[in-house]
């Protein structure tokens, strides 16, 4: 999950807990946490169903809602973007081969690794591909996954520097 629908999220979730403390402090003790997270609820999306808590006598609980109608629906409002952004953008597609490729490299055994995929990588590529030996490329370029495409090279390329280790193991 990209860090920027990660802190969306966390957001949310922060709005949400503010909200329902701040909603069950004004109903005070007489309304439950229940009350207080439903008047979340349809505060921040909009809904108003109706005043759950009970407003009219309480000008700073009136006051809250107004500043977190504001920032909860602009919040929702912007988690939506982020979200349309992700999907549109391709990433979410991204996401899943990236995952997938990782999987099947994790998997391997004895096979080669192919940093850079300029002119001699490309022919060292090649050359592994037809002699159907395990292999994985490293490219600081995305784009090189369009150039192994177009020379038909079902392979799979991380992206990176392959001067870089990680102490994880993984790929």
């Amino acid at each position: 999950m990209p860090r920027k629908l990660q802190h969306v999220l966390i957001i949310l979730f922060v709005i949400t807990f503010v909200g329902t403390m701040g909603f069950k402090v004004i109903g005070g003790e007489n309304k439950s946490f229940l009350d207080a997270l439903y008047m979340t609820a349809i505060t921040l999306t909009t809904v108003g169903y109706g005043d759950v808590i009970g407003l009219d006598d309480k000008p700073i609980g009136k006051l809250f809602t107004i500043v977190f109608v504001f920032v909860g629906a602009g919040t929702i409002a912007y988690l939506f973007t982020v979200l349309a952004a992700y999907i549109i953008g391709g990433e979410l597609r991204r996401e899943f081969r990236r995952r997938t490729m990782e999987k099947r490299i994790a998997k391997m055994k004895n096979h080669y690794i192919v940093c850079g995929i300029g002119m001699v990588g490309l022919y060292v590529v090649h050359e592994l591909y037809i002699a159907k030996r395990p292999q994985v490329a490293i490219d600081v370029d995305e784009t090189k996954i369009d150039l192994l495409k177009y020379h038909e090279l079902d392979i799979d390329l991380l992206v990176g520097d392959g001067t870089e280790t990680r102490s994880s193991g993984t790929p």
